[in-house]
């Protein structure tokens, strides 16, 4: 058993946690990465720790360290993250590394940006366009 399998395993058997797969390319091929987090969606993040999270995603220049940040915070449904969302998805520099962004959007009301959804699912590649149109088909927002 491999060692993402065996993280998954893990963590998928202690009640409560969850583990997310991203893909990343290198020089010498594509690497899965774990993002496995610990905490049960019972046990909220403190204070310090939701606005260091926040901080660290809106000034990072990784993009799996962005995504990760997402995703954990995405996943409690912080209600302060959207807005991070929104604006990082707007970013210029971003535009082709906010399709884990778009995803985290799934877990809050969208019906503040249908206009931006839109935009994303005609104009975006294939992973932005196609999570936009889930959001806008999921939410019944369009």
């Amino acid at each position: 058993m491999g060692v993402l399998a065996r993280a998954r395993n893990s963590i998928d058997g202690r009640a409560g946690g969850y583990c997310h797969f991203l893909s990343a390319s290198s020089h010498s091929g594509h690497a899965n990465i774990a993002v496995i987090s610990a905490f049960s969606q019972n046990e909220a993040m403190n204070e310090a720790e939701i606005l260091k999270k926040l901080h660290r995603l809106e000034v990072t220049d990784s993009h799996l360290e962005r995504n990760s940040l997402a995703l954990e915070l995405s996943d409690t449904k912080e209600p302060r993250l959207f807005r991070h969302l929104v604006e990082l998805i707007q970013r210029p520099e971003l535009v082709n590394n906010r399709g884990m962004l778009v995803y985290c959007l799934k877990n809050y009301d969208c019906s503040s940006i249908v206009d931006l959804l839109v935009e994303l699912a005609e104009s975006g590649n294939f992973e932005v366009s196609a999570g936009a149109e889930i959001i806008l088909n999921e939410q019944r927002l369009r």
